[in-house]
């Protein structure tokens, strides 16, 4: 696919990750276990080989989409967590393209506190009405809960942002049918496309489930059990359309004609020290110190994902998406060549970001450091 970055991992490639003979594209610094790479020919690998740039819309052509109502309160809903690329296409919507605006933030126990405060002054500097909406009964971190005690005993925790893709999703859905909002803003960047097959996580599964005792195992599937019937409960409290997105392995999709999903990256160019810059000097929008420019912070089951992803295929997400950028020309090789070569997943830092997740999921202490480090 012209200008893909979703790649696939075989558990043939995923073996040769601890091999020493460990071949780097020059270019973007992938290595060659990573199951994209079929070949590193002349120090160049066929992703970067076959890289074609997608085309952009224009700024234009996203005006020209959204259809204006005088008599609408709102135009349109911005989905915002406080991380770079939502909180511009916010700016956008509301200081370049003059629409009126709704922001939602998922309620999300485990946000980033710097986050939640950029989504506050962001919605106050800009005069634009924000709600914050999450379950009324907790199902995320019940979700979250009940995940992290099924997967601890396998240390692969496949899916543990499923509660959030859903949440997001389906609540602004409800709040655009509530108010007869015909479209949503979405901050979404083909840089983060990456995903895992879902045969090759199955196959990781199994040979993992296969070592554990009959006890483990009962306790895997009851954990489980419990985790999908949260998710479905979650997916009930703020169902919409479709019957099919109540399926807890479905992510949601409006059904046609209510509401419509516009990616406004598709439209217009994405430069992270840009639009940084825009929002340090506009909206005081912040970021951790120790996050490169270009990477997500928003959200702090981010570790258990880098976690995951380092011990399975000895690569990361951010080191996947780093090596997207490079080969999109929107970051320096240099600037992140360490974030893409790391893939030590019981770092301390890891480590300690877990402690955190932990403790803010009511598990007992160590419950989880004790078996994945």
């Amino acid at each position: 696919m012209v200008g893909s970055n979703c790649h696939r991992f075989s558990i043939k490639k995923i073996k040769k990750f601890n091999s020493k003979a460990i071949l780097r594209c020059r270019i973007c610094h992938l290595p060659n276990y990573f199951d994209g790479v079929r070949n590193i020919k002349n120090g160049i690998c066929n992703l970067c080989q076959n890289y074609v740039p997608r085309k952009l819309h224009r700024l234009q052509a996203l005006k020209n989409t959204i259809t204006f109502n005088p008599k609408r309160k709102y135009d349109c809903i911005v989905p915002v967590s406080g991380g770079k690329d939502s909180t511009y296409v916010l700016y956008v919507a509301k200081e370049i393209l003059k629409l009126k605006v709704l922001a939602i933030n998922f309620g999300n126990p485990f946000s980033n506190p710097i986050a939640v405060e950029n989504v506050k002054k962001t919605c106050e500097k800009l005069g634009v009405e924000l709600r914050v909406i999450s379950s009324k009964h907790n199902y995320e971190l019940k979700y979250v809960y009940h995940t992290l005690k099924a997967f601890k005993k396998i240390g692969y925790f496949f899916g543990i942002c499923n509660f959030c893709h859903a949440g997001i999703k389906l609540a602004v859905y409800n709040e655009a049918l509530k108010e007869n909002i015909p479209f949503v803003l979405w901050g979404n960047t083909f840089h983060e496309d990456v995903h895992v097959g879902e045969k090759t996580k199955i196959k990781l599964l199994v040979n993992t489930i296969k070592k554990l005792s009959a006890k483990e195992l009962l306790g895997f599937i009851y954990h489980l059990l419990l985790s999908y019937i949260y998710l479905t409960l979650q997916k009930i409290e703020f169902y919409f359309p479709p019957m099919r997105n109540l399926l807890p392995w479905v992510i949601p999709h409006p059904q046609k004609n209510l509401v419509k999903d516009i990616y406004v990256y598709s439209y217009i160019d994405w430069d992270a020290n840009y639009i940084i810059k825009v929002l340090k000097e506009n909206l005081d929008w912040n970021k951790p110190i120790e996050k490169h420019d270009a990477m997500r912070f928003d959200c702090k089951l981010e570790a258990i994902g880098e976690y995951t992803w380092m011990k399975a295929f000895g690569i990361s997400t951010s080191a996947v998406i780093c090596s997207n950028l490079i080969r999109a020309g929107k970051v320096e090789k240099e600037a992140v060549i360490k974030i893409i070569e790391n893939n030590n997943y019981k770092s301390n830092e890891i480590k300690c970001k877990i402690e955190e997740i932990e403790k803010i999921s009511s598990l007992k202490k160590n419950e989880l450091i004790d078996e994945l480090f």
